[in-house]
């Protein structure tokens, strides 16, 4: 469905209910232009967007409501979990198309959040500083966000502590892109599996400074049964890291599992797909930063998550945009995640993706946005999409200005006057 500039003249409460349950919604005209006539009847046409033929749910539905105070008030019986739509008539003339969203309590019961978990800084290979970064991302609505430089987990920190002295809305975790090393002797000193520590209290990197490394990790190589083509030691190394991060409360992610390079994939794919089959890891990056002429990556993770969910295999997906730079004009912003949760914190975070009520979005520019993940979730995501993250972003984007000014001049003034914008967008939006 289209959107309609129209709507910008009114504001809609709730525009998200909970299914099989009567609400009134109120359509307000904003504007003297947009203002409902008081005591004048409109026709108000309401509609279940996924239609049904059993009679169980009412399909269609007329009112005739009487303006007051320049809005509308329209008391519903919502029924299943799905989009409605309220045509507005003055007469025989529409005055638009208001749309809704109904959800069963489990998912009504969790707000969307955005945000981006793999990313670099100039303390790898990126461009922009830490706070940088963290600002850029709330300025094109992002909730949450971690820095992932390789082999470094100090960054993100640094980035929480550019705004621990201010209020800020924008939830930074801690996290690192870890590299599991190597045998002495081989053509690579890391084993070619990407792997990202988010929101662990402690560095994994760091635990490569053990000169006895390696010949745990052979011993354990030994003792690691694999397929035939299959590296024990490449397995067994990976295996350690992801129990690694969830020993220190982070969630393990596997990265770009088909990353192509010019001479092949990264990794090898037998090894992705065994790490798949075995899950040793919390969840798995489903879409990446890939550039336009690269997209074929996406497509090939996109196909694996569907095929093994086809066997039975669920698995908790991300995506990112491993950007390693906001103003460089790939990536960044191209590629995130959509989280449903209770809060942007990051243990809320983290327990939405483990438990599957997350997404992957791929917006590439002059592109329109696609979601991957459940079905139920991408129906919800594309109406999100339309209907409302284009009030949260807008609230984002003055945030992220106010970041960069107090990342700048440690003036905070206005960036904590926006404190909770979001939450009190949310709580009109949502019919609590």
């Amino acid at each position: 469905m289209k959107d309609s500039r129209k709507r910008k003249y009114y504001s809609v409460t709730p525009k998200i209910v909970r299914s099989e349950s009567r609400q009134t919604v109120t359509i307000k005209g904003l504007y003297e232009h947009s203002r409902f006539e008081e005591g004048k009847n409109y026709r108000v046409l309401i509609e279940a967007v996924e239609q049904r033929t059993d009679g169980k749910y009412p399909i269609k539905e007329e009112q005739m409501v009487c303006g007051r105070e320049g809005a509308l008030k329209v008391d519903f019986l919502f029924g299943k979990e799905q989009e409605y739509q309220m045509t507005v008539f003055d007469g025989d003339k529409q005055i638009d198309i208001f749309c809704l969203y109904a959800l069963d309590s489990d998912l009504f019961e969790r707000y969307p959040y955005k945000g981006d978990l793999h990313m670099h800084t100039n303390y790898s290979d990126g461009v922009e500083s830490p706070e940088y970064v963290a600002a850029a991302c709330r300025e094109i609505g992002y909730d949450f966000m971690a820095i992932t430089d390789h082999h470094k987990y100090k960054p993100s920190m640094i980035a929480q502590d550019a705004y621990s002295k201010v209020k800020c809305d924008l939830k930074i975790y801690r996290g690192e892109e870890v590299h599991p090393v190597n045998r002495p002797g081989l053509f690579e000193k890391y084993v070619t599996v990407h792997i990202l520590n988010v929101g662990g209290k402690s560095s994994v990197n760091d635990l490569y400074d053990d000169p006895d490394y390696l010949n745990k990790m052979e011993k354990i190589a030994k003792n690691t049964k694999v397929p035939d083509g299959v590296n024990a030691f490449d397995y067994a190394s990976c295996v350690w890291a992801f129990e690694k991060i969830k020993e220190c409360g982070g969630l393990s992610v596997f990265a770009h599992p088909y990353w192509r390079l010019f001479w092949g994939y990264h990794c090898s794919t037998m090894l992705a797909e065994y790490l798949i089959e075995t899950k040793p890891f919390d969840a798995m990056e489903v879409i990446s930063g890939y550039d336009d002429f690269d997209v074929d990556s996406n497509t090939m993770q996109v196909s694996l998550y569907h095929e093994y969910a086809q066997k039975g295999i669920k698995l908790p997906i991300i995506g990112v945009s491993d950007s390693h730079g906001a103003e460089t004009g790939n990536y960044f912003g191209w590629y995130y995640t959509l989280v449903f949760a209770k809060s942007a914190e990051f243990e809320d975070v983290k327990e939405g993706i483990m438990n599957y009520y997350s997404v992957a979005a791929e917006q590439m520019p002059n592109a329109a946005v696609r979601f991957y993940g459940p079905h139920r979730l991408v129906k919800y995501a594309l109406f999100l999409y339309r209907e409302v993250f284009p009030l949260h972003d807008e609230i984002c984007n003055i945030e992220g200005k106010f970041m960069k000014e107090y990342a700048a001049t440690k003036d905070g003034a206005r960036l904590e006057s926006m404190s909770g914008s979001v939450g009190r967008l949310y709580d009109e939006i949502f019919a609590k």
